[in-house]
């Protein structure tokens, strides 16, 4: 059995100026990640907190966190909503109300589990006069294995959209095209799309002739027409964060699969 490593709780704060990338199996560590908008996809690398699950309330340090920032679940149907009421405090049921009715009530932060692989999203209040801008999320980190996947519904043939929030399960930049991204017969299309943050220049592509993700250039002429497309592969998911995959119409029936890892532990 590999050895664990611990950090007590109350050494916390003393890491947090030093806080880098978790790799070490079974160690228990803190993750810094530097938010470059208002909006942050913040991916779940971790397989526990402090011997137990990792959950909404526990996942992010709210040290340096501030009044009015939120915490944001998709389940595929709605989100789940908290919100701190107090600089440095604790997170807060939000309840959405839609035409007279309140839906989606989400329970206490910490009654919402969150397995590894998945992602939550935090929206900082005050962006723009903010001077701390990073994010820290601590954890029990594992190597990855053949059964760290992430399964996608994706949509038929009829041309509907389909969003999903998904995270690599790991604590490191991971590449995505060193990942099996479809098992069985369900395949990523053209116009399947993954996306750190909704700003159109950052979105990374598939690209079929190539079976590769990447990003698309369009260049135009003096008249604003587009003349060419190019594509440069690359899609790099950085440590801590995850993603929207935006899953086209046009797919075969079923359930796509994410592989993240290839070494069974």
């Amino acid at each position: 059995m590999k050895k664990q490593v611990i950090f007590s709780l109350s050494l916390l704060a003393s890491v947090l100026a030093s806080a880098s990338t978790v790799t070490s199996d079974n160690t228990f560590g803190v993750l810094k990640i530097t938010a470059t908008s208002a909006e942050t996809v913040i991916g779940v690398p971790w397989v526990g907190v402090g011997g137990g699950s990792v959950t909404v309330s526990n996942i992010v340090l709210t040290s340096n966190l501030k009044t009015g920032d939120y915490l944001y679940y998709y389940d595929g149907s709605g989100y789940k909503t908290w919100y701190l009421t107090a600089d440095g405090g604790i997170w807060t049921p939000v309840s959405t109300v839609i035409k007279g009715n309140t839906v989606n009530a989400p329970g206490a932060a910490s009654t919402v589990t969150l397995s590894r692989g998945k992602a939550i999203i935090l929206k900082m209040a005050n962006w723009d006069s903010r001077e701390d801008k990073d994010i820290y999320i601590y954890g029990q980190y594992a190597a990855l294995g053949s059964g760290d996947t992430t399964s996608i519904t994706v949509p038929t043939s009829d041309g509907s959209v389909v969003w999903s929030l998904i995270a690599p399960p790991s604590a490191t930049d991971f590449d995505l095209n060193g990942a099996s991204v479809s098992i069985g017969d369900v395949k990523p299309v053209a116009g399947d799309a993954i996306i750190t943050n909704l700003n159109m220049s950052t979105w990374i592509r598939y690209n079929n002739e190539s079976s590769k993700w990447g990003r698309y250039t369009e260049t135009t002429n003096e008249y604003g027409v587009v003349t060419g497309t190019s594509f440069t592969e690359g899609a790099v998911i950085k440590a801590g964060n995850g993603a929207w995959y935006r899953a086209e119409g046009g797919h075969t029936d079923g359930t796509l699969t994410i592989q993240w890892g290839t070494d069974a532990e």
